[in-house]
């Protein structure tokens, strides 16, 4: 009997040892905070799998140019190693954008996203072939260029930007997300005026700049048929409220989110804490998904619980009706933000409140 014990326990030590050696690592010897709780909570066998296996977050798919320099000072967020939770959580495989590659959704996952925001279309195939005729199909995310190091802005909307003088800073970016109908006009020592991307859905839209991406949040297909429709024919012209019958944007530069990471971030990164992820929150990952580096602007809500939003000075209440409802979960965005930040993968900047 003690020999057949033996080995187990020989196992079982060494997992234990191997796994407070990743736990120690993990924490730093450091104390605990709240922005560390999801770092501190991801200790389980899992958390050693992923030890023995951390490598270059740079799945098969993606195409890379040229040699990474590592005396460049960039923090290049998808290596791995550095951070055990985000290793496990983070798929590189996963483009953020909805192209012919990816069109086919799992059933899992397409069951999932027409429940978001319910209406009478049915095939996911028909809707989303119909719009890669008319936008491009390719992925142009697919090279990562090892030698550059590819820094973004994802500017939120909250009213901390008023007066943060981050203008100048947003700008130096390359790569600058903007949310919805976020104006710069007026604001621009405070958000800046450059732009690369804009993601709104089709209640929310506001054309992007001249040289920016227009990238759809599809919550519903009807999103879908609605954009073929407004870069053709214009016969969609309302989903649950009036919608801009044609928009003016160049078919080359139009995206649309994909289902699959927005179903990944929902079940993996939120732990199904809402109905499904905040525009800002879906903003903040799909740059995760591209970028070396990514820096949070205009994330947070005011004293009083509520999104704010910088160009309206009001207390925000009537912009938060989506926590209310539960259809977001925004304490458990912002903690999935912090941890993220505490991991090194982000950096927060506060603003002014």
């Amino acid at each position: 009997m003690r020999a057949r014990l033996k080995m187990p326990v020989v196992f079982a030590t060494f997992l234990i040892i191997i796994s407070l050696y990743v736990y120690i690592h993990e924490i730093g010897f450091s104390q605990a905070t709240v922005s560390d709780s999801h770092e501190l909570s991801f200790f389980s066998l899992s958390s050693v799998r992923r030890f023995f296996t951390t490598q270059l977050t740079v799945p098969e798919n993606v195409r890379t140019l040229g040699t990474m320099n590592s005396t460049d000072g960039c923090r290049r967020l998808w290596l791995a190693g550095q951070s055990l939770w985000f290793d496990y959580k983070f798929n590189a495989s996963l483009s953020p954008v909805w192209t012919r590659h990816n069109k086919k959704l799992t059933p899992v996952i397409s069951s999932w996203w027409k429940t978001l925001q319910t209406n009478k279309l049915t095939s996911v195939p028909d809707v989303i072939n119909e719009a890669l005729k008319v936008i491009s199909d390719e992925d142009p995310y697919w090279v990562r260029d090892l030698s550059r190091c590819l820094r973004c802005a994802v500017v939120g909307n909250s009213g901390n930007l008023r007066g943060s003088q981050y203008g100048q800073l947003i700008d130096s970016h390359d790569y600058v997300f903007r949310i919805n109908k976020a104006p710069t006009k007026d604001f621009i020592s405070d958000v800046g005026s450059k732009e690369t991307h804009r993601f709104t859905y089709p209640e929310s839209f506001m054309a992007p700049g001249p040289d920016a991406n227009f990238v759809l949040m599809d919550f519903k297909l009807l999103d879908v048929a609605w954009l073929t429709s407004a870069l053709t024919n214009g016969t969609v012209t309302r989903t649950y409220m009036n919608v801009k019958k044609t928009i003016n944007v160049t078919k080359s530069k139009v995206m649309i989110y994909n289902p699959s990471l927005m179903h990944h971030i929902h079940t993996e990164w939120m732990e199904k804490h809402g109905r499904y992820p905040s525009t800002g929150n879906l903003a903040m990952f799909f740059a995760l998904q591209i970028c070396d580096e990514v820096n949070l602007f205009g994330y947070g809500a005011n004293s009083n619980g509520n999104w704010d939003h910088y160009w309206q000075k009001d207390d925000g209440s009537h912009n938060s009706f989506f926590k209310k409802t539960g259809v977001h979960d925004s304490d458990f965005e912002r903690s999935i933000m912090m941890s993220l930040q505490s991991a090194g993968k982000i950096k927060i900047y506060a603003g002014v409140r």
